[in-house]
C-alpha cells in the first residue's frame, strides 16, 4: 500500500469517534468529483492527500530528504451553524487532528489553510489544509550505488 493511502486511511481512522460522539459521517473521499456535490443528511468529513513540497537534502552520502506533506480535510454540511452544522463539525475535525502525528510522519499536523471551495452544491462545504512531514530516505541498492574506484601501488623494491 502506498504511503499516500495509509496517510488518508490513518487520518480517517483518527476522526472515526465523531461518528459515534457526534453522528458525523467520516468517508472516503469520492472517486469522482461528482461525488463531492450530493445533498448530505448528517454532517460528513473526507480526508484526502493533497501534496508533497520537497525540502532540502539532509546529508552529503545516502539521501535523506525532509518533504512537507499536505492533507485536505472536506467537511460538508446541509447548515452551517447549530450541532449538525458546518462550523460545528469543522471545529470537533480539527481537535481530533491538530497535533497528531500520522503514521509514517516525522511531525505533528498543523493547519495551514481553510477555505470555502469555489463548488455549485447545495451542501455549506469547507476545505482545510492540514500540513505534517516525513523523511524519505533513498533506497539503499549496493548494486544501483556509485561505483567504487579500487587503486592498488605495486612497488618493486630492491
Amino acid at each position: 500500500m502506498s504511503f499516500e493511502e495509509e496517510l488518508e486511511i490513518d487520518i480517517k481512522e483518527r476522526l472515526e469517534p465523531l461518528a459515534t460522539l457526534h453522528g458525523v459521517e467520516v468517508v472516503d473521499f469520492p472517486i469522482n468529483k461528482s461525488g463531492i456535490q450530493p445533498t448530505v443528511i448528517k454532517p460528513r468529513i473526507m480526508p484526502i492527500f493533497a501534496g508533497e513540497k520537497a525540502g532540502e537534502e539532509r546529508s552529503t552520502d545516502q539521501v535523506q530528504q525532509e518533504v512537507d506533506v499536505m492533507v485536505n480535510v472536506w467537511v460538508s454540511a446541509r447548515e452551517r451553524h447549530g450541532i449538525n452544522g458546518l462550523y460545528f463539525c469543522k471545529e470537533k475535525m480539527e481537535e481530533f487532528l491538530l497535533g497528531y502525528i500520522p503514521k509514517g510522519c516525522i511531525r505533528k499536523l498543523i493547519q495551514v489553510d481553510g477555505q470555502f471551495p469555489d463548488l455549485e452544491t447545495d451542501n455549506w462545504i469547507y476545505v482545510v489544509t492540514f500540513k505534517t512531514s516525513r523523511l524519505k530516505v533513498q533506497f539503499d541498492d549496493s548494486e544501483s550505488g556509485p561505483l567504487l574506484l579500487i587503486s592498488t601501488f605495486n612497488e618493486n623494491i630492491s
